[in-house]
């Protein structure tokens, strides 16, 4: 395969996933900004970070898929001069609240859709030390993935969850006959690495396994499996009422504990 190939092959087609991200995770900005913001001494990611590059109050950070800003606000205390960009305009109000609340002036945030986004214009073409994606869905395709690489003048990292599963939400895909799109987040992995390797860097790839719960109502679990589907293709008033049912079914109290598994994808290179 060539890059001419991978891109016909890796190429996103629909136009409104930004559209529908936003909507997702709009849901979700109260939950994340609820957070704490990381330290390298317990998260892997930014353990690692510091130990490929050195951060100072020189360093410019952009960090793509941003949600609420922990990990932008924690390379910030370092002094680096870091810029933050969503999809959710609600993710982005929360991690300027973040930073307004740590107090840090050298970290600044702005909505939009990364897809969309024209690097040229906002000054961002070889404009930073790091690029990072940590996480996200903004960096899905050839092109966002070309895009990322042309901000960094030095080094990126990327990090993507894989061989997931998600027992609550594959139960209700299941009951309403929806098959779930695993191929998507199990292939990009290898189709990074494709692009980084045709391009001639030599991307360092680590992986570790986790697993995630969380609880929540059966009204928040709902609303977030028909978000997740609707990615897929429109949810159909049946589809709802069988996910509806199954959530009932397993639900205790009201409250239902989603399992996630899953194995977290690192690639790092210099560019």
């Amino acid at each position: 395969m060539n890059l001419e190939q991978l891109e016909k092959e890796w190429s996103k087609k629909d136009n409104r996933q930004g559209e529908l991200q936003a909507k997702l995770w709009d849901k979700k900005a109260g939950q994340y900004k609820e957070k704490t913001i990381p330290t390298p001494e317990e998260n892997p990611f930014l353990k690692q970070v510091y130990e490929e590059i050195q951060i100072d109050e020189h360093t410019r950070i952009l960090d793509i898929g941003c949600g609420a800003g922990r990990f932008s606000l924690a390379l910030a205390k370092s002094g680096a001069q870091v810029t933050g960009t969503d999809v959710s305009s609600e993710m982005i109000m929360a991690a300027k609240e973040l930073a307004e609340k740590e107090h840090l002036e050298n970290v600044s945030f702005f909505h939009a859709d990364w897809a969309s986004l024209d690097i040229e214009k906002m000054g961002f073409l070889k404009n930073f030390d790091l690029v990072f994606a940590h996480m996200t869905p903004a960096v899905a395709d050839y092109h966002t993935l070309e895009k990322m690489c042309n901000c960094s003048k030095n080094k990126c990292f990327l990090v993507k969850p894989s061989r997931r599963s998600d027992m609550v939400l594959d139960g209700a895909f299941q009951a309403a006959g929806i098959e779930k799109n695993k191929k998507e987040t199990d292939t990009s992995v290898a189709m990074i690495f494709s692009y980084l390797w045709l391009k001639g860097y030599s991307p360092y790839i680590s992986y570790r396994d986790e697993v995630w719960e969380i609880g929540q109502s059966v009204e928040d679990m709902l609303a977030w499996c028909i978000d997740r589907a609707n990615l897929q293709g429109e949810v159909t008033w049946e589809q709802r009422g069988k996910m509806q049912a199954y959530l009932s079914d397993i639900s205790e109290n009201g409250r239902i504990t989603e399992r996630t598994n899953t194995t977290i994808v690192t690639m790092s290179w210099c560019v």
